[in-house]
C-alpha cells in the first residue's frame, strides 16, 4: 500500500510537471508557506470585461471581412444543454447559481428548428494582448454544441497582413455548475483554453474565430462567444477577504484557507465556495445539501453563488475544481444580533416554543 501511494505521487509529479501536484508541493514546500493548491490558483472575477476589442482588418489577408451564413445572434436551442437557461450542464436551471454559460460577450450559433441547417461564421479581428502572447494567460473561447463530425472551430492569427498560425483548440473546461462532473464533454457551454507560448501564434497581433457547421440532424448545431484573455486574481487575495465554504474533498490541499465558523449557533457567510474536481464533485457536493442538514440549506437562501472561471498556471485547461463567489441577495444584510447571558435550567424544563418551520421562500434570484 505504501509503495502504491508513493508511486501515485511520483506519477502525478511527472504528469503535472510545470504546474501543481501534491507530491511536488510536499517536497518543495513542506511547511505550507505557499498555501498549497490555493497558492497557485488564479481566478477570473469578471469575464465580460476581458473580451478582446475589435482590431482593424489586416490588409491582404485571405477571406477578408466577417461572415455570418446559417448563424444567428443567440442561435441556441430553447432548452437543454447549451441553452441560455442551462446552468448545470445537463439542461437544468438550478436556483441560486449565477455566472454560468457563455462568458465572452455576444453569442452566435447555428441552432435552427430545421435540423438540416448548415452554415459558416467568421468573426471580426480582435486585438491580441501581450498577456496571451507571452503565456501569462491563455486565450479563451466559449463554445457550446457539437464540435467534430463535420463541425469545426478554428482560431486564425495574423500579423502584418499575413496569417501566421491556425489552431483548432481543445482543452475544454465546463463553464456551468457541472454537478455531474462531465459537462465539458457534452453540448453545454465550456471554455476552450489555448496556451500560445512557443507557437507561431505568439508572434501575432490579432485573432479571429472561424466556425463551420457541416453536420445535419438534431443536436448538430454549434455556437461560440467572443474570444477573451482573462485578467487573473490570486485565489489567496480573495480568501484574505473572509472565510470559505469548502466541500470536504477540497479541504486537504488548502492549508491557508479559513473555513467558515459557527459562533453561538450563527454561521459566518463565506466569501466563496470551493468545489472538488470532476471525479469527486458530485459526492463532495452531496454531503452539504439541505436534505442532509448541510450548510447549503442556509447558504442558498442567503446568497447567490456566482461561478468564476479559475486557472492553474502551467496547466491552463486542467479542471482542478471550481470556485463560486458568494454574493448575498441583499448587500445591506448585517450579522444577526446576539444576546448573551447565563441561565440555569432543569432538564425537564421548557422555555418557549420552537414553532413551525418557515415555508420555502419564493423562487430564488439567479
Amino acid at each position: 500500500m505504501v509503495v502504491f501511494q508513493v508511486a501515485s505521487l511520483a506519477k502525478g509529479m511527472e504528469k503535472q510537471a510545470g504546474s501543481y501536484s501534491l507530491g511536488a508541493d510536499v517536497l518543495t514546500d513542506p511547511t505550507g508557506s505557499r498555501c498549497g493548491l490555493a497558492g497557485r490558483i488564479q481566478v477570473e472575477t469578471d469575464p465580460a470585461a476581458n473580451v478582446l476589442p475589435a482590431a482593424p482588418e489586416p490588409a491582404g489577408v485571405t477571406d477578408p471581412g466577417p461572415l455570418t451564413e446559417g448563424f444567428t445572434p443567440d442561435g441556441l436551442p430553447p432548452t437543454g444543454p447549451g441553452s441560455l437557461r442551462d446552468n448545470t450542464g445537463d439542461g437544468d436551471d438550478r436556483p441560486g447559481v449565477t455566472g454560468t454559460g457563455p462568458l465572452g460577450g455576444p453569442v452566435v450559433g447555428s441552432w435552427s428548428p430545421d435540423p438540416e441547417n448548415v452554415g459558416d461564421y467568421r468573426s471580426v479581428w480582435h486585438a491580441l494582448p501581450a498577456a496571451a502572447r507571452d503565456g501569462a494567460a491563455p486565450l479563451v473561447l466559449g463554445v457550446a454544441g457539437t464540435i467534430g463530425g463535420g463541425n469545426t472551430v478554428t482560431l486564425q492569427f495574423a500579423r502584418d497582413g499575413a496569417l501566421v498560425d491556425e489552431i483548432e483548440p481543445g482543452g475544454a473546461v465546463s463553464s456551468t455548475s457541472d454537478y455531474s462532473g462531465g459537462a465539458s464533454g457534452g453540448q453545454a457551454w465550456r471554455d476552450l483554453r489555448v496556451d500560445l507560448a512557443g507557437r507561431p501564434a505568439a508572434d501575432a497581433d490579432r485573432v479571429r474565430v472561424v466556425v463551420s457547421d457541416r453536420s445535419i440532424g438534431p443536436g448538430s448545431w454549434v455556437a461560440v462567444a467572443q474570444p477573451r484573455v482573462p485578467q487573473l486574481t490570486p485565489l489567496t487575495a480573495i480568501a484574505a477577504g473572509g472565510t470559505a465554504y469548502l466541500d470536504w474533498a477540497t479541504s486537504f490541499v488548502h492549508p491557508c484557507v479559513t473555513r467558515f465558523g459557527v459562533h453561538r449557533g450563527i454561521a459566518d457567510v463565506p466569501v466563496f465556495r470551493m468545489l472538488a474536481d470532476p471525479q469527486q464533485r458530485t459526492v463532495a457536493d452531496e454531503w452539504g445539501r439541505s436534505r442532509f442538514g448541510g450548510p447549503q440549506g442556509w447558504l442558498v437562501r442567503t446568497a447567490a453563488q456566482r461561478y468564476a472561471p479559475t486557472y492553474l498556471p502551467g496547466a491552463w485547461d486542467f479542471d482542478w475544481g471550481q470556485v463560486r463567489l458568494v454574493e448575498p441577495y441583499d448587500p445591506r444584510a448585517v450579522p444577526a444580533p446576539v444576546q448573551e447571558g447565563d441561565r440555569t435550567l432543569w432538564g425537564w424544563q421548557q422555555v418557549g416554543q420552537a414553532g413551525a418551520p418557515a415555508p420555502d421562500p419564493a423562487p430564488l434570484p439567479g
